[in-house]
């Protein structure tokens, strides 16, 4: 997906959240995303060497834990900073790797071990139960390109429900029932400091991976259309640039397996000195991941021509 329709896609994606967010339609969001938050504060508190007592969810888009022991500072930030985490972490898988049915059912195998394990309340465990057999169900019984949609809408909405959890929490309630409140009589601060870390931390965090997913093509994105297979089951790749100095240049890299053959194609020739950098940096390329290749250099021609050859 080009540069500009993913900017579209995900703008998009974003005004539909902003637009149903306090909808029921989104209410399994709303409450996975406080699902995260309370997951996060009982992995702190057990790999801190601390126990937890109780692992809640409420109907009211609440929950919480109660835990004994373990690193306070760790078990205070991680809600916030953690759903923030995982809403990254399931919005880059879902935009970088193919791996989409795997993240759902990974995903749903998580919130049904959470809460039998450690739900304490009827609603908790039969949410997790329910909302993990769905995911379960799409990894499964979907197509890629469904779990691809919904998990880079569920990421999505995870990732940007931290900022706005801390903002309501924090500054527009009484922050001393927070966790920034928690973390003030525990560690020290107040709990407005805290909250403004917490904002910042993710609203940069937020920005980056934004940026990162607008800007950084994935691979082969710079291809004249869907990278091609080719009659012996390996990859096509074509990358085509206009250079000042040296006008239309088109690179096309095959890959078999086994073996990486790229041709480049320019309409004027070459200077002897690109010639040997390209060979160099290839024959490098071949050498460390132990392949092997054939590098050709001739002039530019149609892509049927190309394609005939």
């Amino acid at each position: 997906m080009p540069k500009s329709k993913r900017a579209l896609f995900y703008v998009s994606l974003l005004l539909i959240t902003v637009f149903l967010w306090n909808t029921g339609i989104l209410y399994p969001v709303r409450m996975l995303a406080v699902f995260f938050h309370e997951l996060w504060h009982l992995l702190a508190s057990l790999s801190t060497g601390g126990r937890v007592r109780e692992f809640v969810l409420v109907p009211q888009e609440g929950g919480h834990v109660i835990t004994e022991g373990g690193n306070a500072f760790l078990v205070g930030t991680a809600g916030y900073l953690g759903s923030l985490l995982s809403g990254i972490v399931i919005l880059v898988l879902s935009d970088r790797t193919k791996f989409d049915r795997l993240v759902a059912g990974v995903l749903g195998l998580i919130v049904v071990f959470i809460g039998f394990a450690f739900g304490d309340t009827l609603f908790t465990v039969l949410f997790c139960l329910i909302v993990g057999s769905l995911l379960l169900g799409m990894a499964l019984f979907l197509p890629s390109e469904i779990n691809d949609l919904v998990l880079r809408f569920l990421g999505l909405s995870v990732m940007l429900y931290a900022p706005y959890d801390v903002f309501t929490d924090v500054f527009l309630s009484n922050a001393y029932l927070s966790d920034a409140g928690l973390l003030s009589e525990r560690v020290g601060g107040s709990p407005r400091l805290w909250g403004t870390l917490w904002m910042m931390i993710s609203l940069i965090a937020i920005s980056s991976v934004m940026v990162y997913l607008l800007n950084k093509p994935l691979p082969g994105e710079e291809v004249e259309g869907e990278t091609a297979a080719g009659e012996d089951g390996g990859r096509r790749w074509v990358f085509a640039l206009e250079l000042a100095a040296l006008g239309a240049v088109r690179l096309e890299l095959w890959s078999r397996a086994g073996s990486r053959q790229l041709a480049v194609r320019s309409e004027r020739p070459l200077p002897e000195e690109v010639r040997r950098l390209i060979a160099d940096m290839f024959g490098a390329a071949l050498e460390i991941t132990g392949r092997r290749g054939w590098l050709l250099f001739t002039g530019l021609v149609s892509a049927t021509d190309a394609r005939g050859r």
